[in-house]
């Protein structure tokens, strides 16, 4: 495969040396308009690199293993055990139903933090085996058709089961309403160094907790289940939480290396995650307790197909025969696409018989029986209950003004330390330049690539200066074709150069904007990325600083600044920071803090903004502070958009003047 990305791109190369295509936008064309997805490409080729060397192939070595994984996975999702803290359960609505009855309730996960649920209890006194019940991305999340239906054919059938709104869903969305909590607002999580994966998993154990609480659970007959979204915390749960005695994950098994430039939602994202494990790891870690995978043969998501499922449950399956536990694991396979299907639901009641109850009823009450309730009927909240219901808005803006304010207070700041966690957060490495391709001027716009050492190729437009030897480089987010040529005709008898930073315009991937569909810009590539154990930001700032080379190095540039625009502007502040080169800084439609502003527009920015941990790193203050630069923050606003007002500018610029001073930066700056 690496011989197959070397050969395109030198074919592209050579199509571009013997005769560039024309352009029909603004600026000449680099690339052949016929040149292959190369970000595509390469991201699955790294993608199954990393799957190779992470498969297992000796059980041994994942024993010896297995409580590292087990602390790496708690540490790359952040989830919290919470098994001391007051559950606080307050049951807000009974409703009876023919063999058991529906409490709607609301917990406490976290300190302050409550979960809205409903409880599916049968009659009599118990105790009863239970089953925590996770939903997908269904309309009205515990309370949609699907969810209901699992819950009461468990309940007729002598189980207690609890659904509950996964965070940010149904009940716990904005304004109390059900939303998609993924994309941006999910995302958004990253920046205060928590995961929307990791803040599910630490409701679902707090949900275990609750059932076995309860005097009619059977502490020791726990299950798990859910599909989609659901199915994929199921694993999660079972794999960090023992007390999960049986599992039946259903139209969630893959491989991880089926994620990158696939569908799937922030809340399936685990950053590193293919760094330090496959799924057929994560799968391990429930053995050898009870594991049935539920797959549709016509799933139309190639992250869920059968055949990622399969090399998935090979890996699990060795494991559990090197315990002698072979009949705990299992697979079924069903000629249904996505969903949690009636055939389904009937496999995972048979499952939970058959490990969970000692001496289950031949009786099976079927779904003929079940009756979908009004959504009205399952709410939980209520005029006394609803401001204990924290959405992610909320999260997000009082965490993150808790970590501002503990790094406004710090005293001193040492730049060295500092940029070294910074160069570790966005995983920036050194790189160089392979090599210098230049092609033929069209347009008076003089062209050249940088390969790098790894193989991307950087396509750049550049004009001399009139006189001098001073530079600007203009980037933006969406390309250099929305570089608008005012900004040019600005920039006086200082030379240009134009870059094409990795995944936008000439080295865009249509493949991960098709796979975007309505959700913001760069998801799957940013989603993917992170995978990874990457960051978009950081691949910009060590392209910019390749091109900064390119224009001292090859172009005898005596002096550069960086003209850049919304996301483009972050990577070249950090580009500054990291790098200690006299940059002059043009920041245009730059957030001046990352603290999480406004619900209505929080995918202003696409998602590449969002670097995990950067909050609890510092803000763009401190960035500012280090980058030891003359910077000009140009028509500054907040991270969703938002224009600052006069008093929110005076603000910021005494924050920045207070952080230069703790740094003992040179930085010169202004707020226009």
């Amino acid at each position: 495969m690496k011989k197959q990305l070397r050969n395109i791109i030198l074919c592209t190369l050579s199509l571009l040396i013997t005769g560039a295509v024309k352009s029909q936008h603004a600026y000449p064309k680099v690339f052949s308009s016929k040149s292959s997805d190369k970000v595509a490409l390469s991201l699955r080729e790294l993608a199954k690199t990393k799957s190779c060397c992470h498969l297992i192939t000796d059980t041994n070595k994942f024993e010896q293993n297995r409580d590292s994984l087990l602390q790496s996975i708690k540490s790359y999702t952040g989830v919290t055990f919470n098994r001391d803290l007051d559950l606080d359960m307050q049951i807000t609505g009974t409703t009876s139903m023919n063999g058991f009855r529906i409490e709607n309730i609301i917990f406490q996960s976290q300190p302050g933090i409550y979960v809205t649920a409903n409880l599916y209890i049968p009659e009599g006194k118990g105790p009863f085996p239970a089953v925590v019940n996770m939903h997908g991305h269904w309309p009205d999340a515990k309370r949609t058709e699907i969810t209901q239906t699992t819950a009461q054919l468990l309940a007729m059938n002598g189980y207690v089961c609890i659904n509950l709104d996964a965070w940010g869903a149904g009940e716990r969305g904005t304004n109390h309403e059900h939303e998609y909590h993924g994309s941006s607002l999910g995302a958004s999580l990253l920046n205060i160094g928590k995961t929307l994966l990791g803040l599910q998993l630490t409701d679902n154990i707090r949900a275990v907790d609750l059932l076995c609480s309860l005097p009619y659970v059977q502490k020791q007959n726990i299950g798990a289940t859910g599909a989609s979204g659901g199915g994929n915390q199921t694993m999660w749960l079972s794999a960090v939480d023992n007390r999960i005695k049986a599992a039946v994950p259903v139209v969630s098994v893959g491989s991880f290396e089926s994620y990158i430039m696939n569908s799937n939602c922030v809340c399936e994202l685990l950053p590193h995650g293919l760094t330090f494990t496959e799924e057929d790891a994560v799968l391990s870690l429930i053995a050898p307790r009870a594991l049935k995978i539920l797959n549709g043969m016509n799933d139309a998501n190639p992250s869920f197909s059968h055949i990622q499922m399969l090399k998935s449950y090979s890996g699990a399956k060795k494991v559990y025969e090197s315990q002698n536990k072979s009949e705990n694991i299992d697979y079924q396979l069903f000629n249904t696409g996505h969903g949690y299907w009636p055939e389904m639901q009937l496999a995972m009641l048979n499952w939970f018989n058959k490990n969970l109850k000692e001496a289950p009823s031949k009786n099976i009450r079927g779904l003929e029986e079940v009756k979908i309730l009004p959504i009205e009927t399952l709410a939980t909240i209520n005029e006394k209950n609803k401001d204990r219901i924290v959405t992610t808005e909320e999260y997000c803006k009082q965490r993150g003004r808790e970590l501002k304010e503990k790094f406004k207070k710090e005293k001193k700041i040492n730049a060295p330390s500092k940029r070294d966690q910074l160069r570790n957060i966005l995983g920036v490495k050194d790189k160089e330049i392979r090599k210098l391709h230049t092609l033929s001027p069209e347009l008076s716009w003089n062209k050249a690539i940088i390969e790098t050492t790894e193989g991307k190729l950087i396509p750049i437009l550049y004009k001399q200066p009139s006189e001098g030897k001073e530079y600007t480089i203009f980037c933006h987010p969406a390309g250099k074709d929305s570089i608008p040529q005012s900004l040019l005709d600005s920039n006086g008898s200082r030379g240009a150069i134009l870059v094409d930073l990795w995944g936008t315009g000439e080295n865009s991937s249509e493949e991960a904007s098709r796979i975007d569909g309505a959700l913001p810009a760069f998801h799957t590539l940013s989603r993917s990325y992170l995978w990874l154990g990457e960051t978009i930001i950081g691949t910009w700032v060590e392209e910019l600083q390749l091109v900064t080379e390119f224009a001292t190095e090859t172009l005898n540039a005596k002096t550069i600044q960086i003209n850049a625009e919304k996301e483009g502007a972050i990577a070249a502040l950090l580009c500054a920071t990291l790098n200690l080169n006299s940059y002059s800084l043009i920041l245009r439609h730059v957030p001046v803090s990352y603290i999480f502003d406004n619900r209505q527009h929080v995918d202003f920015y696409n998602m590449s903004v969002h670097i995990p941990r950067f909050l609890k790193w510092g803000d763009i203050s401190l960035a500012v502070a280090l980058s030891n630069s003359s910077v000009q923050i140009s028509n500054p606003l907040s991270m969703s958009g938002r224009a600052l007002s006069s008093t929110e500018k005076e603000q910021y610029a005494a924050e920045y003047k207070s952080i230069i001073a703790k740094t003992n930066s040179t930085t010169k700056y202004s707020i226009e």
